[in-house]
C-alpha cells in the first residue's frame, strides 16, 4: 500500500488496526474497512508489513508508532515496515532535515536537497536507512590517533578516540556524497569537561584539523559539521595553550607526542603524567 503525506509541517496520521483479523483474535476490531492489516508482533520477529509512504522530494519524513509494535526503515528508501502488538497511531511529519540517532545518545542530521527527483524520490529515503556508529577506539588505533593531536597541540588534559561513520542496513559503510556534509553531536564523556572542549579529525596520514565544534554545556553535548568520517578525537585543551586555527585549517606541530589516552588500560612505555584510561567498544 502506498500512502502519500501532503507537504508543509503538520503532522500526518493514520490508524493501523487489524479489522481484517478473525473475530475471536484479541486485535479483531469489529469496523468494516476501518484500517489496514499489519502482522503481529507475536507471529515471528522476521515479518512485517511494508508501507510505502510518498512525500515531497525536498522534504525528510519523521515517524513515531504510538503503540505496542514496531516500526524499521529498512525496507527499502520511502518503505516503513511496520509489526504490531495492538491496534496503534502512526504520526508522520515533514521536515527539511533527515536526524538519524543512536543507542549511544548520538545524533547526526542531514538537509535534505532533493537530489534524487530525477529518478522519482529524494535523498531522504536513503539517507534515513542509514546509521549512526560512534564508537569509542582503544589499543593501538587510540594510541595512533592520541599521538597526532598531542603532536598538532599542547596542552591536552583529557581525550576520547572515537570512530565515526554511517552503515547501511547491511552494515557496509556509507560514504558522504562530494558536496555534501552533515551535523554531527555527541553526549560529552563524563570525564571530559564543556569547558575548553575541541573536536579534532585525525586523518590516515595524521593530519590534526580542529573542527571548531559548538559546545552546549546545558545539554551536555558538542556538535561539529563535516564532510566526511574517519577517527575524531573529543579533547580538552588548556586555553593558553591552544593554536589559534581558522575553520578547516591544520594546526601547526607544537605538542609533546608523550600524552596519549589509551581506551581501555594504560599503555606500556608512555608518560604516566595525564594518561587516562577508558573502556572502548570496538569497532563492529
Amino acid at each position: 500500500m502506498t500512502l502519500d503525506v501532503p507537504g508543509g509541517s503538520a503532522p500526518w496520521t493514520m490508524t493501523i488496526d487489524a479489522c481484517y483479523l478473525d473475530p475471536d483474535d484479541p486485535l479483531y476490531s469489529p469496523e468494516p474497512n476501518s484500517g489496514v492489516y499489519f502482522l503481529r508482533g507475536d507471529r515471528g520477529g522476521d515479518y512485517y508489513t511494508s508501507l510505502r509512504v510518498s512525500y515531497p522530494t525536498d522534504k525528510a519524513l519523521s515517524y513515531q508508532l504510538n503503540g505496542t509494535g514496531t516500526i524499521l526503515r529498512t525496507g527499502g528508501p520511502q518503505v516503513l515496515s511496520i509489526q504490531l502488538d495492538s491496534p496503534a497511531t502512526l504520526d508522520l511529519t515533514l521536515s527539511g532535515e533527515t536526524v538519524i540517532t543512536n543507542a549511544q545518545g548520538a545524533t547526526l542530521t542531514h538537509a535534505v536537497s532533493g537530489a534524487g527527483a530525477a529518478e522519482g524520490m529524494g535523498d531522504d529515503g536513503l539517507w534515513s536507512m542509514l546509521s549512526l556508529v560512534t564508537n569509542w577506539l582503544g589499543e593501538d588505533a587510540a594510541a595512533a590517533a592520541g599521538n597526532a593531536v598531542n603532536t598538532a597541540i599542547q596542552g591536552v588534559t583529557t581525550m576520547y578516540v572515537y570512530d565515526i561513520h554511517l552503515e547501511d542496513p547491511y552494515g557496509a559503510e556509507f560514504a558522504i556524497p562530494a558536496g555534501d556534509q552533515v551535523t554531527v553531536t555527541l553526549p560529552i564523556p563524563e570525564k571530559l569537561s564543556a569547558e575548553n572542549l575541541h573536536v579534532f579529525h585525525v586523518a590516515d596520514d595524521g593530519t590534526v584539523t580542529d573542527m571548531n565544534a559548538t559546545v552546549d554545556a546545558a545539554a551536555g553535548t558538542v556538535s561539529f559539521t563535516t564532510s566526511h568520517f574517519s577517527t575524531f578525537v573529543l579533547a580538552n585543551v588548556a586555553p593558553q595553550q591552544t593554536t589559534a586555527t581558522n575553520a578547516g585549517e591544520t594546526l601547526t606541530a607544537t605538542g609533546d607526542a608523550s600524552l596519549i589516552v589509551c581506551a581501555g588500560a594504560a599503555l606500556s612505555g608512555l608518560a604516566g603524567a595525564g594518561l587516562v584510561a577508558m573502556g572502548f567498544k570496538r569497532r563492529r
